[in-house]
């Protein structure tokens, strides 16, 4: 009997040391192939799935003992299934801990870190069909890149994630944090644009300057009831300049404002630019995410806003 119950408390203990060491949950993976997930902690109950992988990542929700020395983890996939693991089969990996309740994030950062970290991105989708962000591992693309940025100045940063990996006109994708989840807001930038701000309270959005060939265009970006705007601020145009041998010998060009505001329109035209920082997956991770908040979001930079027809000459014929 006093077997049998030591035995019962030690169970109880090691149960409790995981919670109270302030572990759970936190991020694991498979630490071999063909692991077996259970409706219950106990190895006769239904099997839900075989985690087929070594290395499968895994978010532990929670630590249970079944009375006969084995600790039984519930764990959920990056897909959403859960059920319940044997400890020894997972290893912890770095991460910070997510806390949902009712599936709800208490946080924007603990919302954008299992977004990111946790790898949600890959499981997203919008409306149109372009509106997802493939992992550049499996396909080939150049990396994903992430962003943050408040363009509503209301204290919650967006996350923006694109570049080369988003396939949607190579532009961002934009989230913003509501009422415990992350929310799309639209799309910024085009043609693998970068994109920058000013420092001008009256505009606290992004810009971005793009084209190819003979064309070139400024756009803004902003916030309006979590939803993005945008409004094409300015246009460039090149005609290159060719003599009776065919040979081209110059060009031409003009900016055109193309927007009513004037005061965007000069905003739009500064030279001292604050340029969004974009990071890799592997870059946040090696710096941490308390640590990656912490980075700027922004660099300064000399922003040539209009590309002069002599410039442009010199660009393709010299």
């Amino acid at each position: 009997m006093k077997k049998a119950l030591c035995t019962a408390v030690c169970m109880l203990l090691m149960s409790l040391s995981v919670i109270a060491e302030g572990l759970l949950p936190y991020y694991a993976v498979t630490n071999r192939s063909n692991v077996n997930m259970r409706s219950k902690p106990d190895s006769k109950s239904r099997l839900v799935m075989q985690i087929k992988t070594k290395g499968t990542k895994l978010t532990v929700l929670s630590g249970q003992p079944d009375g006969q020395g084995n600790e039984w983890l519930e764990v959920e996939t990056q897909r959403g299934r859960k059920g319940y693991i044997q400890s020894k089969y997972i290893t912890k990996t770095e991460g910070r801990p997510i806390v949902r309740t009712n599936g709800k994030y208490g946080s924007w950062s603990d919302a954008y870190c299992d977004f990111v970290l946790g790898e949600k991105y890959k499981m997203w989708r919008g409306q149109g069909p372009n509106d997802q962000i493939f992992d550049e591992d499996e396909y080939g693309l150049q990396p994903v890149l992430f962003s943050m940025f408040d363009m509503d100045q209301n204290g919650i940063p967006e996350l923006l994630i694109g570049g080369n990996g988003s396939m949607a006109g190579n532009c961002f994708h934009v989230f913003t944090f509501v009422d415990g989840l992350v929310k799309f807001c639209g799309n910024a930038g085009f043609m693998d644009s970068e994109l920058w701000a000013i420092p001008n309270i009256e505009y606290p959005g992004l810009f971005c300057y793009s084209g190819k060939d003979r064309w070139y265009a400024t756009y803004y970006y902003w916030l309006n009831n979590g939803m993005i705007q945008e409004q094409q601020v300015s246009e460039c145009q090149y005609e290159f300049v060719v003599d009776e041998q065919g040979n081209v010998t110059g060009a031409t060009g003009d900016i055109f404002r193309m927007t009513n505001d004037a005061l965007l329109y000069n905003a739009a035209l500064q030279h001292e630019v604050c340029m969004l920082k974009r990071y890799q997956k592997r870059e946040i991770e090696k710096l941490g995410w308390d640590s990656f908040l912490l980075s700027p979001c922004y660099e300064p930079r000399y922003m040539e806003t209009w590309i002069s027809p002599d410039t442009m000459y010199e660009r393709y014929f010299k």
